[in-house]
Order: structure tokens, then C-alpha cells, then sequence
């Protein structure tokens, strides 16, 4: 990747009034930083480079080559980092800290007609945009297999207290998700934090995949929110075949990871959570 990165906060200063019922004050806070991020791709033959406006993401600024290789992983653009020969500020004249120029390798096939999206896509939806339901139901996963009766639920249970003592923007600004990797004895390897779920989830994939030899097939994936489709997607996509959250799966997610044996988690709490799908993973004795 490149070695000229600008130095990014992802959080500002605001002034803020301060309400009690016995006093008003102004103070200063730490607010989550949320802009745009661009995409651009650039793929083909070494002589017939074709340039495509991928994605254009709300996201926390930060970490951004995690969250680009991240997406470009789970969407299905590349297998591993060695399909990208380089990540590039876009500028004619000065680094854009808010647009990147992903230079794809001359082998990887790249079909722009099914990453079409049609307007920008949120920080809070990774879907948003994609121009058809044949593009949003066109992957096919492996049911992912192994890892059974390997997890204590106290492993499970004890991963969102873990996570939080990671998560040093939301201890800043309160404001903000994060998605870790953790192994099965429920110690997190990676913690990343985005305003968006999604962005989170490809930050934290992004970064293992910058990891030597690291293996997605016997880990855990935290979630700080809900899970959605989009989520329980990305999970298969990396073969990760756990995924845990504190907030509610919708019913597709459920479905989604029925059909394809990953281990669903969600209502997460100290000493509660809710097992939707294939619990042969957990070493259950109640």
C-alpha cells in the first residue's frame, strides 16, 4: 500500500451547552468525526486500465486501507491482498484524505455491472444502492463446517466487556460501533470502531487480512449493534463462522445463517444472550 498517510482524528471538538436543572455551562466535547469516503477502482489488462466510481461510504476517517480492503473482501472485488498492486490518495495536485484510488492487479477479473450502486450509501447501510436483487443475492457460500462444542458461553458472555475496554472512541465520544475478531477462547485479537456497522465489521476484516497467515476459519465476530443481512454476508464471505451481538438479528440474517451454518448470537448481554442458529458450536450443558 502507500506509505504517504495523512495523519486522521476521528473525533472533533465541539463547543456545547450543557443543561441541568440547576445550571447551564458551556463545555468543549469529543464529537465522532463521520465523512465521505470515494473508491475508485482501477482494473484491466496493464495496457487497457479502466477506472469505476466503486463506493462512496459515510464513514469515521481513520483506518481507511482496513475498511478498503476490508470491503473489497467481503464484497467479492478481490481473495486476498495480493489481487491490489496499490492504494493511492486521489489528487491531481494534493492527498484527498476523503478520496482513494484502488489500483486492482492486471490478473483479478473485476465486472462493474454487478457493483453498480445508485446513490451514496450511508454509514449505517452497507447495501444501499445496489441496483438489483439478482446482484444482492448473486454470492454462494460454503456451509462452514468444524468448531463444534469448542466455546464455553462464558467466553461468549465475557466478549462485549473485552471489546469495550478496546474501543477508545466511544470512551471519547460515546458515539460510535466497533467489530472485533476474537478466538475461541473469546480474547480479542483486533478491535476497530467506525460510525457505521458495516464500516467496522471491513475495518476489522481489512486489518486481519494485513495479519501473516491469519485464519478466519476459528474465530468469533463481535458486533456492537444489530445484525442484519449485510452483516451475516460478510461473515460468510471470510468463512468466519461465529458472529455475536448485542443488538437483534433481523429475520434474513437468521435465515441466512441457518442455511449456511454459521453460529448467530445476538441479545448479548453479562449474563444472557440469544443462540438463533447452529449452537453445536458452543459447549452447552444446561
Amino acid at each position: 500500500m502507500d506509505n504517504s498517510r495523512i495523519k486522521i482524528q476521528g473525533w472533533r471538538n465541539f463547543r456545547v451547552q450543557k443543561f441541568r436543572r440547576d445550571a447551564l455551562k458551556m463545555f468543549s466535547d469529543k464529537i465522532v468525526a463521520e465523512e465521505p469516503l470515494e473508491m475508485i477502482l482501477e482494473f484491466g489488462p496493464e495496457k487497457d486500465r479502466t477506472t469505476f466510481a466503486l463506493n462512496l461510504t459515510m464513514r469515521t476517517p481513520g483506518q481507511d486501507e482496513d475498511l478498503i480492503l476490508g470491503f473489497l473482501k467481503t464484497s467479492g472485488i478481490i481473495e486476498d491482498i495480493s489481487d491490489i498492486k496499490k492504494i493511492n490518495y486521489s489528487s491531481t495536485k494534493k492527498p484527498n484524505p476523503n478520496s482513494r484510488q484502488i489500483e486492482l492487479s492486471p490478473e483479478v477479473q473485476f465486472d462493474p455491472s454487478k457493483h453498480q450502486r445508485n446513490f451514496c450509501a450511508t454509514a449505517s447501510c452497507g447495501l444501499c444502492g445496489i441496483d438489483s436483487l439478482e446482484n444482492l443475492y448473486d454470492g454462494i457460500f460454503p456451509v462452514l463446517m468444524g468448531m463444534k462444542n469448542q466455546i464455553l458461553p462464558d467466553n461468549i458472555l465475557k466478549l462485549s466487556g473485552k471489546v469495550k475496554e478496546l474501543q477508545n472512541l466511544f470512551n471519547d465520544t460515546g458515539g460510535i460501533h466497533a467489530a472485533g475478531i476474537a478466538d475461541v477462547e473469546g480474547n480479542p485479537i483486533l478491535v476497530k470502531e467506525d460510525i457505521g456497522r458495516h464500516n467496522a465489521v471491513d475495518k476489522v476484516i481489512g486489518a486481519a487480512m494485513n495479519m501473516e497467515d491469519f485464519n478466519f476459519k476459528n474465530k468469533i465476530l463481535f458486533v456492537s449493534g444489530r445484525v442484519s443481512y449485510e452483516l451475516t454476508l460478510k461473515c460468510l464471505m471470510v468463512g468466519i463462522p461465529v458472529l455475536v451481538a448485542v443488538g437483534a438479528p433481523s429475520s434474513l440474517a437468521i435465515e441466512m445463517a441457518e442455511e449456511n451454518g454459521l453460529t448467530l448470537i445476538g441479545f448479548l448481554g453479562r449474563d444472557r444472550m440469544n443462540i438463533y442458529s447452529n449452537s453445536n458450536r458452543l459447549k452447552l450443558s444446561i
